[in-house]
C-alpha cells in the first residue's frame, strides 16, 4: 500500500478539525472563519453566549476560556499539524460576569516549532472592547501527512 502524501488548504484543515469540535453542543453555536495561515477568527451572538451560559450552567469566563481553547486549536493545526494543549493561561481585562454581547475571538500563531505551537487568542465584545487575552501553548503529536490513503 502507497503512503500518499495529502495537500491541505487552510479552509480544508479548518472545515477538517473544526467538524468535529463544532460537533459537541456547546461549540455548535460559534461561527469560524480563516483569515489566513495561522490566524482564525469567530464570533458567538448574543443569544448564543447567554443560551449557552444558561442551558450549560457555566460561568461566563468558563466560556470565553473553552471557545478560546478550541479556537486556538484549530488556528494551530493550519500551520502545523495535530496539537495537545500543554498550558492555557488567560487574563481577564474587564468585568466579565455581566457581559451580555456578543464575543469575537481571533487566534494567532505567535510560534510554530517542530515540536510547540503558541497561540494567543484575544477576546473581544462588539464595542470591539478588549475582554480577555490568552496564551495557550500546545505539543505537537502528529501530522496529517501520515494519515494512509485507501484507493
Amino acid at each position: 500500500m502507497l503512503k500518499e502524501k495529502q495537500h491541505f488548504t487552510i479552509e480544508d484543515k479548518v472545515l477538517q478539525h473544526s467538524k468535529g469540535i463544532l460537533s459537541q453542543p456547546i461549540l455548535s453555536r460559534l461561527v469560524i472563519e480563516a483569515v489566513g495561515c495561522g490566524i482564525i477568527s469567530a464570533r458567538l451572538g448574543r443569544e448564543e453566549v447567554l443560551a449557552s451560559c444558561s442551558l450549560l450552567g457555566l460561568s461566563k469566563k468558563t466560556l470565553m476560556t473553552v471557545f478560546a481553547e478550541k479556537i486556538a486549536q484549530i488556528a494551530g493545526i493550519t500551520v502545523s499539524s495535530k496539537v495537545a494543549l500543554l498550558n492555557l493561561d488567560v487574563t481577564f481585562l474587564n468585568q466579565i460576569e455581566d457581559y451580555e454581547e456578543a464575543l469575537f475571538l481571533k487566534a494567532s500563531v505567535l510560534h510554530c516549532g517542530r515540536r510547540v505551537v503558541n497561540v494567543k487568542v484575544e477576546i473581544k465584545g462588539e464595542a470591539q472592547r478588549l475582554l480577555a487575552t490568552t496564551m495557550i501553548t500546545f505539543a505537537v503529536i502528529g501530522s496529517f501527512d501520515e494519515i494512509l490513503i485507501k484507493w
